[in-house]
């Protein structure tokens, strides 16, 4: 009896995901979206809580149960089917939660894009090193705010000279100290969260030479 009635449930769940897969093929209900580079169809939310910079920015997001999606995943949203150019993007910033017919995360989308060099030493003849010229120029797209007395107070280890606080994927292997530039602004990575591993999180003040 009861294995006949979770039989029943599952093709009632089956038949509900396809429908709901079908419908969202449709360009005015579900968007194209990408997760770690495998399209989906899926819908985005704004949130409802809008008080500070990262709350604008976070959004809710479906995906199919077949999308490999997890905390960190990289998530490129096309938010208008006739603007090919109109993309969200951004990481997962939650464990995503499995429902019935997809999964729903929540992502933070990306504010700013990062100009990181790395320089090497340039040697004279006789081994006295004599400067140094661009090894590494990348380009990192990542969410960035400023560090407000809230955050000093609930992050106690936060170093005192940090003026913004810098979020993005791990793809990009941030170190300590390394220089970034948003517009003509110089900075310094000066702290590096080590207990979140799933995406990079991380702290930078002002760099002067």
């Amino acid at each position: 009896m009861a294995a006949t009635m979770t039989n029943n449930i599952n093709k009632v769940i089956e038949k509900s995901r396809v429908k709901y897969n079908e419908v969202l093929q449709s360009k005015y209900v579900g968007m194209s979206i990408k997760v770690d580079g495998v399209e989906t169809k899926g819908q985005l939310e704004e949130n409802t809580r809008r008080t500070n910079i990262k709350e604008e920015n976070t959004y809710t997001i479906t995906a199919s149960l077949e999308t490999p999606v997890h905390k960190g995943s990289l998530v490129e949203v096309r938010r208008d089917y006739e603007n090919p150019d109109d993309v969200l993007k951004g990481l997962v910033i939650s464990r995503p939660n499995k429902t019935p017919v997809d999964w729903y995360f929540y992502v933070l989308a990306f504010n700013v894009n990062v100009k990181r060099v790395r320089s090497k030493p340039i040697y004279a003849r006789n081994g006295d090193r004599i400067g140094d010229e661009p090894d590494i120029i990348d380009e990192i797209p990542c969410f960035v705010q400023r560090v407000d007395q809230r955050e000093r107070m609930v992050g106690a280890g936060i170093d005192s000279d940090s003026v913004n606080s810098i979020t993005t994927t791990n793809d990009w292997d941030i170190k300590k100290d390394d220089i970034l530039y948003i517009g003509n602004d110089k900075y310094k990575v000066t702290d590096i969260n080590e207990l979140e591993t799933d995406m990079f999180s991380g702290y930078m003040t002002y760099y002067r030479e």
